[in-house]
């Protein structure tokens, strides 16, 4: 697949797949003003029951990190979709998320395609691990946010993050094999870059900066 010029199903066939041929939620229970607004026009329901799915999709692929995944989803519609005031707005963050989600789908849909935004697409998640920190890591309960974008490669006990001169650790205590192969295939690319989200520990003895293992991560590739 090429992900520069990023493509998906969305057709007349997506929306005669959802059971009322509307979005993924019940109108007659619609209570917001975004809500209502998806329900009054054809498209945008459509959208929202493609997003829909594409979300329960992206969780078959990386169902090691479902609840990371969940955690994601509500933040998306919490900050983004639900802050939208008009159809414009809606659009655009639904055909975002949709790019962002497209890596991540089991298999392609078929349909009319139509062009997605350009934008960083997720290739895996990390989840938690329930390891203990040691003595030298630092409290994961207080751990501040880290996004960070760079070079990924692969490493004994998991893979490393380098930017700017810096190197992160990503510690993949588990790893859903498919997101695995896929991020190891994605890396081979020399001018492929990742922006790696999550929370950052710090090792007492090296003074290295980490991606918090008892944290979900998160890992986008950067188109190219």
């Amino acid at each position: 697949m090429e992900y520069s010029m990023l493509a998906f199903a969305l057709s007349l066939a997506a929306s005669a797949a959802s059971p009322q041929g509307g979005p993924s939620f019940d109108c007659a229970k619609a209570k917001t003003a975004v809500e209502k607004m998806i329900c009054a026009d054809q498209e945008l329901s459509m959208l929202d029951w493609t997003s829909a799915d594409y979300y329960r999709k992206a969780g078959e692929t990386m169902s090691g990190a479902k609840s990371c995944l969940l955690d994601d989803q509500r933040a998306w519609l919490a900050k983004l979709r639900n802050a939208c005031k008009d159809k414009a707005c809606l659009k655009r963050v639904y055909l975002d998320r949709l790019a962002e989600l497209v890596n991540v789908q089991p298999a392609r849909m078929d349909g009319e395609p139509m062009a997605l935004p350009r934008r960083p697409y997720f290739v895996g998640i990390i989840p938690p691990t329930d390891r203990p920190p040691d003595s030298m890591e630092s409290n994961p309960a207080s751990a501040p946010a880290l996004a960070v974008t760079g070079k990924l490669t692969q490493e004994e006990g998991g893979y490393m993050l380098h930017a700017s001169g810096k190197q992160y650790d990503l510690m993949s205590w588990y790893f859903d094999p498919h997101v695995m192969d896929q991020t190891n295939a994605a890396m081979v690319e020399p001018k492929a870059r990742f922006t790696v989200s999550g929370r950052a520990g710090k090792n007492s003895a090296s003074g290295r900066t980490y991606f918090e293992p008892r944290r979900c991560i998160y890992i986008h590739q950067q188109p190219l």
